[in-house]
């Protein structure tokens, strides 16, 4: 068993400070402890549910989406879906997707099975390339999303 990753979050709350740990192992088999320093002795140690960093993650950091170039908090996302269906407004964008829909249906396909992704962890599979514009490079995915 092989330790990836350990998350910990160190916060104050009602005069106490607080400790929630997070690891990721690889492996499997046999019997394994961790240490985890702390300044003192701890008044109670706790087992919290699964994904306990995660959730307060999503609970804490504002949730984002991109449309035409700009991020927006996903509180606009109702507003936007309007203009999104009617979207893209350009021919050559519209003549890109139609020549890449193949590629298309891989990008969503694989969202769809594992959920968010960064770009770099898509493959590029586009059948028709657009120019690098300077911005974006020669990576397809980042158009295609």
């Amino acid at each position: 068993m092989n330790l990836l990753r350990t998350t910990t979050l160190a916060a104050y709350h009602d005069g106490l400070e607080h400790y929630v740990t997070a690891f990721q192992f690889a492996g499997g088999g046999g019997a394994f402890g961790s240490l985890t320093p702390l300044p003192g002795v701890p008044s109670s140690v706790e087992k919290g549910g699964d994904w306990t960093l995660q959730r307060l993650i999503q609970e804490t950091e504002p949730r984002l989406f991109e449309f035409d170039g700009a991020f927006r908090p996903i509180s606009l996302l109702p507003l936007m879906l309007p203009a999104m269906r009617r979207w893209p407004q350009r021919p050559k964008t519209r003549e890109w997707l139609e020549a890449n829909d193949r590629f298309r249906t891989d990008v969503l396909a694989r969202l769809r099975a594992d959920g968010p992704l960064l770009a770099s962890d898509i493959p590029d599979t586009a059948q028709v390339t657009r120019p690098p514009d300077g911005w974006y490079g020669s990576n397809q995915v980042v158009h295609m999303l």
